[in-house]
């Protein structure tokens, strides 16, 4: 059964803002910490039965256990009586979306002794408050345990844990709750300027700094006195850094304060992942330990630009969460925004995206996307001084174009685009993939890669979008977390250039010119070796797959070549490579 991993900004947004209600997974879980961008009150129209989660009495602690319906599929849509009330009394009942009212899930998971219900979200449906029927049938009234819909992305990960009865949660409003209880999150974190930085722009002096700090949100009841915050690098095994605020700061109950930390500034930084963690420190033991700890990762790349994180395994983004406008109007957008002092050292190739489809009749097949590379015209120093994004102040450098011959939905595609540019020093561009389909959804990286302490540091914007012919800074005007899983193709043609001639080998073959056979001594390059042999007009003729030991003589037989001169190209398996002529005459 396919599930689409997607949710719509504008109704979740005061997870954070204003009460704290969070889905908290709980430790020892792989997946332990907060999930609150994911969560929604349930009671839009005020005809439910359920408690008020906003209120911190009101939040409940349990174990997740997947309620089932009888139905033939794994993951039940909780429209029938529950068969398993063993498995879900006293416990977080998990059950899907789809064929019935939400209400009528909620009742049944009640009447199988659930504490809560967690409903989630699929079959290409936006994140909405759960409405109960305002007439007869409607059964809301008689819901009074919490009832809240989630994004499948999140759970798709956890399963294994539920299925086994292990993963333990806190849902609710935590503010006020405990007597010890500080926190921070991917909402308080300053990161990075970006996830992924080409590594030819993070060389001099200054270049490319990162600068660190955090706000700590106080929930518990209890002020606290002597605060302070530790943030390390580590890269490769080898910790970089290492700092903690100087000066304890006091945080009362209730307040948010912000702890600066030194900037991280190393020349020249090294490519790889740098892992990043912020933790928390004062005298009391929190009551409440799961938010103690923040991860902001960032990696330098040797080639690629991008906010949203990518695999350490394949160096592709992440693209978990796939999105689209709740009314969407012509073209639909999502971009990131680059701008560099040394710019001109890279040239740009090409995007990588994702997107998924809600059309369950061929899903992706035939559907066309497109990808840009604008220059934003618009001169400013910030956003306090921006002028309104429009198309006018846009001007289209190059493009690309993506049709689907198959089905690959959430995959990352990369499409190169029609023309190589080489950027210009301080200038605005915009990179951004494209469609017009009402199916596709655009593929963005996990809420937790939240800019917001960025925006305000940097006042500068990430990831413009346009709807039809409205743009805006952002997917969502009130929100950092809708992070575009695009990345950039950045080389830099020097380095290339260097690391090329690097690999190249001398090998002079013999006899040259060749009647028979070719003696190819391959000297200390040694392993799988592909050897691809082309005539003078460019056509491959002869492609030969051999495993070579070292320093020994390869012998090729050219009797079954034309006479004439040829050019073969030879790979080695440690990248290393040759290419050489050769003239046949026999």
């Amino acid at each position: 059964m396919k599930k689409h991993l997607l949710f719509i900004l504008s109704v979740f947004i005061t997870a954070f803002a204003s009460a704290q209600l969070a889905i908290t997974v709980l430790p020892p879980s792989e997946f332990a910490g907060n999930y609150f961008d994911y969560g929604v009150t349930s009671d839009a129209d005020g005809l439910w039965g359920v408690p008020d989660m906003e209120i911190p009495e009101n939040a409940i602690f349990g174990t997740f256990a997947v309620g089932r319906d009888g139905s033939a599929t794994a993951d039940s849509t909780g429209c029938e009586t529950l068969i398993n009330p063993d498995e879900i009394a006293g416990k977080i009942a998990i059950v899907y979306r789809g064929d019935c009212n939400f209400d009528i899930k909620a009742l049944n998971a009640q009447n199988a002794g659930a504490i809560g219900v967690l409903v989630v979200n699929r079959l290409g449906e936006a994140i909405i408050n759960m409405t109960t029927p305002a007439d007869e049938t409607g059964v809301g009234g008689d819901v009074i345990i919490p009832y809240l819909l989630i994004q499948g992305e999140p759970v798709l990960s956890w399963r294994p844990e539920i299925d086994a009865g292990v993963m333990d949660a806190f849902i609710g409003n935590k503010t006020g709750l405990f007597a010890n209880d500080l926190g921070i999150g991917g909402i308080t974190v300053l990161r990075a300027e970006h996830f992924s930085h080409p590594r030819v722009l993070a060389q001099a002096d200054g270049e490319y700094d990162v600068l660190l700090g955090s706000d700590i949100i106080n929930y518990g009841t209890d002020d606290q006195s002597s605060v302070t915050l530790t943030a390390e690098i580590i890269m490769d095994g080898n910790v970089l850094y290492n700092e903690t605020t100087e000066t304890p700061i006091a945080v009362a109950s209730g307040d948010t304060t912000f702890f600066e930390l030194p900037v991280f500034s190393q020349t020249p930084l090294a490519t790889g992942f740098y892992e990043m963690t912020y933790t928390i420190n004062f005298e009391n033991e929190d009551e409440f330990v799961t938010d103690n700890t923040n991860m902001a990762d960032f990696m330098i790349s040797d080639s690629l630009f991008s906010y949203g994180r990518l695999s350490p395994e394949t160096n592709e983004p992440l693209g978990s969460n796939f999105l689209r406008p709740g009314t969407a109007s012509g073209d639909l957008l999502y971009c990131i925004e680059f701008q560099d002092p040394n710019a001109s050292k890279v040239i740009v190739e090409g995007l990588t995206y994702s997107v998924n489809s809600s059309n369950d009749d061929g899903g992706l097949i035939g559907e066309v996307v497109l990808t840009y590379l604008y220059e934003w015209e618009a001169e400013f120093e910030n956003l306090d001084d921006a002028p309104d994004l429009n198309y006018d102040a846009l001007s289209e450098l190059t493009a690309g174009e993506y049709e689907y011959l198959e089905d690959l939905q959430t995959v990352d595609i990369y499409v190169p685009f029609e023309n190589v540019v080489t950027l210009d020093d301080n200038v605005r561009y915009l990179f951004c993939s494209s469609t017009n389909s009402e199916f596709i959804w655009s593929g963005h990286d996990s809420p937790s890669q939240d800019y917001n302490i960025n925006m305000i540091t940097y006042n500068q914007p990430l990831f413009p979008s346009a709807n039809g012919e409205v743009w805006s800074f952002r997917f969502n005007e009130t929100a950092t977390q809708q992070v575009p899983a695009i990345s950039v193709n950045m080389r830099d043609p020097l380095f290339d250039a260097i690391n090329e001639e690097a690999q190249r080998v001398v090998i002079t073959p013999f006899p040259n010119p060749a009647a028979y056979q070719l003696n190819i001594p391959v000297g200390n390059n040694y392993g799988k070796t592909l050897v691809d042999v082309y005539d003078i007009a460019g056509k491959k003729v002869k492609t030969i797959n051999v495993t070579t030991t070292s320093y020994e003589v390869l012998k090729v037989n050219v009797s079954d070549l034309d006479n004439g001169a040829y050019i073969f190209n030879m790979n080695f398996e440690d990248g290393s490579f040759s290419n050489f002529n050769v003239v046949v005459n026999n």
